[in-house]
């Protein structure tokens, strides 16, 4: 269930509210990585953490969109949601460090603010446009076997 174990990286919540008014529903966070076995991730989190360090920024954009459920190739998650994309300079370095590991890459970099079992409207996601911004992001180790997102918790 869930999205077994991931690579994230993780913002603060208070710096993501105080620029977007918006508050994520559970860890805000970008998916480097998911659905890999527990060993296999945290090989990845080492791998990554030693040729990239541990902090990264993301330049978000503001145009929110549906993110649909089966995002990822390996997902037994039935959930949709909701976010905005982003972009990073390192994101062609962790998919060439990735791709020689198990589980799921982020093609598209992107942070989720709300999950759901049901799609959502189209008009709620557009009314939740923001303006662009940059925010900085820790890199973290994660469980997130849960379907239920508030159930997701950092390892390290």
């Amino acid at each position: 269930m869930g999205y077994k174990y991931g690579i994230w990286l993780v913002y603060d919540a208070l710096t993501f509210y105080n620029k977007t008014n918006i508050s994520p529903t559970h860890i805000g966070h970008f998916t480097i990585s998911c659905n890999m076995e527990y060993n296999d991730a945290v090989n990845l989190y080492h791998k990554l953490f030693e040729q990239f360090g541990d902090y990264s920024t993301m330049c978000v954009s503001g145009k929110s969109v549906v993110f649909p459920k089966g995002l990822y190739q390996n997902a037994t998650s039935d959930l949709y949601a909701w976010g905005y994309e982003a972009t990073n300079s390192l994101w062609e370095y962790y998919k060439n460090t990735c791709n020689s590991e198990l589980g799921d890459f982020a093609e598209i970099p992107h942070t989720s603010i709300q999950y759901s079992k049901f799609n959502f409207l189209q008009s709620y996601v557009d009314s939740k446009h923001i303006d662009d911004f940059q925010i900085r992001c820790k890199m973290c180790l994660v469980d997130i076997t849960n379907d239920n997102p508030i159930e997701w918790n950092i390892l390290q």
